[in-house]
């Protein structure tokens, strides 16, 4: 199992100066 922590590093990390990504998602995802 992976570790929840750790991914969510790698996620905060990649999306660091990215929050327009996790904004896209989120509209996206109540879209369907």
């Amino acid at each position: 199992m992976i570790d929840k922590n750790f991914v969510k590093e790698l996620v905060d990390r990649w999306l660091e100066g990215k929050d327009y990504f996790l904004t896209d998602l989120t509209v996206s995802s109540d879209d369907r």
